[in-house]
């Protein structure tokens, strides 16, 4: 008895130091990514890009963990929408996204893609049916480490750098992003590219 005690309390404690080493792992990918785009290292490669595909890949992408979570995916993007970006960076900011929209979402909730051309560029609302943020925090969300309730998430939290990735993400490429948010019913991510 004895000793299988000690190989149960060997495997959780792999298990836990497994899960501590990812942790660290994506902080230090995360603070790499955020210096890079913060001293200018990072140079877009803006191209035309067939943003109603790259929300689809992603939706595919990320639909086990969504079956998982019992979160649902709706995407309302006209086919063809072009928009002015560097692909992979604007998949870094949607996975950003739709990572936060799942980790503090809720059973039966759903995240939502909407996006429309305006006369100079292309508006992306990330919707989802979350814990929502308090207004006091809304613009606190973008700092670097900053959390509004960790004991929320109901799991590990992230790394507190994914909307400051965002941010900086989004000024590279000469957008913005903003947030509304209502506490207990989620949030919207609203992203412009321009032309």
């Amino acid at each position: 008895t004895e000793l299988s005690l000690d190989v149960e309390m060997r495997s959780r404690l792999l298990v836990i130091a497994r899960r501590q080493a990812q942790r660290m792992e994506a902080l230090v990918a995360d603070l790499t990514d955020l210096s890079q785009i913060e001293t200018g290292a990072i140079r877009l490669d803006r191209q035309e890009v067939d943003l109603s595909v790259v929300v689809s890949d992603l939706v595919q992408q990320f639909a086990r963990q969504a079956e998982e979570r019992y979160v649902s995916f709706e995407t309302k993007i006209p086919p063809s929408l072009m928009v002015h970006a560097d692909r992979r960076r604007l998949e870094q900011i949607l996975v950003n996204l739709i990572d936060n929209g799942l980790k503090f979402n809720r059973p039966g909730g759903l995240i939502k893609f909407e996006a429309q051309r305006g006369p100079n560029g292309v508006t992306l609302r990330v919707t989802d049916t979350g814990i929502g943020i308090p207004s006091d925090a809304a613009q606190d969300v973008f700092h670097r480490f900053f959390r509004v309730d960790a004991s929320r998430a109901g799991e590990t939290p992230g790394t507190g750098l994914g909307l400051s990735i965002v941010k900086h993400l989004m000024r590279l490429h000469g957008g913005s992003v903003d947030l509304d948010s209502e506490l207990g019913k989620g949030s919207t991510f609203t992203l412009y590219f321009p032309d």
